[in-house]
């Protein structure tokens, strides 16, 4: 989990602990092994990430003459085609060009679907 550049979620490496990631990826293969990482997307891609320029020109959000304390967050939303298109794009693309081989999405720490409120996450117990 300590991949995360920013603690418990994120998209970007953590250098202090993995300063040469990709060439981690690389040899891991060569062992024949493959990588996941845990992903807790529901805070979205923040304004530290590495695709979070990309990403949010891509969702069509001007950051021109915004403040760095405010830039803005879109929330993570798998109902919003748009969304997941891009943070595939964006985020999950490079990452996997790098040698990422699969997700797992641990947790989503959201109880409901932004876009579709009426899709609601049951958890058991």
């Amino acid at each position: 989990m300590d991949w995360h550049k920013d603690g418990w979620t994120g998209w970007s490496w953590n250098r202090k602990l993995l300063p040469d990631a990709e060439q981690l990826l690389s040899w891991l293969h060569a062992q024949g092994l493959f990588v996941t990482l845990n992903l807790h997307p529901a805070d979205g891609v923040q304004p530290h990430e590495n695709a979070y320029q990309a990403f949010m020109k891509d969702m069509s959000v001007r950051l021109d003459g915004i403040a760095d304390s405010l830039l803005p967050v879109l929330p993570y939303d798998v109902g919003s085609q748009k969304y997941m298109t891009t943070l595939f794009r964006d985020v999950h693309a490079p990452l996997e060009k790098s040698g990422v081989d699969f997700w797992w999405l641990d947790w989503q720490q959201y109880p409901y679907t932004r876009s579709i409120p009426t899709l609601e996450i049951f958890l058991a117990e």
